[in-house]
């Protein structure tokens, strides 16, 4: 099953350590996300280093990766023969602001459920989030401090019925269909 995982370009210092004890416990599943900087890359990252596939979908052309600080991350992913990256753009494109919308609907496409981690309200994750939604995917969200911009987004999104994502155990919950979730790990 693929598990979409997005969120914001700008997290919170604790949005690592948290995405690092959700990733003990995930297995069996297949991680979709945007290959951006930020929460992006992090769901890359933490899933090479959990051995589990990985899929980035990027909004240029496989020949003009970007963003190109990640050219070491996408190295990576590269050499996994259990990972890939795709673009539905030709060879040759540069990203432009109107391809980030098409990439978000295919994570939100590619996802049998979808975790928004840390957003602005308006935000290329929210987008995503509601692109599922619209696509029936089950959708939930993981904020950050609750008085930050890029908790704005998950908020809107619990308000609209999200699942809220606050620990291991909720994520166990939230995937119980997909893929097992070893509940023994402490979420703080």
């Amino acid at each position: 099953p693929c598990f979409g995982m997005v969120g914001t370009r700008h997290p919170s210092l604790m949005a690592k350590y948290r995405l690092e004890r959700l990733f003990l416990g995930l297995k069996r599943l297949v991680t979709v996300s945007g290959g951006a900087l930020g929460i992006d890359s992090m769901i890359h990252d933490f899933s090479l280093i959990h051995d589990l596939p990985t899929v980035a979908v990027l909004a240029s052309g496989l020949d003009t990766m970007t963003p190109r600080s990640n050219q070491a991350l996408f190295d990576r992913i590269m050499r996994c023969q259990r990972s890939c990256i795709l673009s539905e753009c030709p060879p040759g494109v540069v990203p432009k602001p109107y391809f980030f919308p098409q990439r978000n609907r295919l994570i939100a496409a590619l996802s049998s459920k979808l975790l928004v981690v840390e957003a602005a309200r308006r935000s290329g994750a929210v987008l995503t989030a509601n692109l599922a939604a619209q696509m029936a995917v089950d959708v939930a969200a993981m904020v950050g401090a609750f008085n930050s911009p890029q908790s704005e987004g998950c908020y809107q999104l619990m308000n609209d019925g999200a699942y809220v994502v606050g620990g291991v155990d909720a994520l166990a919950s939230f995937l119980d269909d997909m893929m097992d979730v070893q509940q023994t790990i402490p979420f703080s």
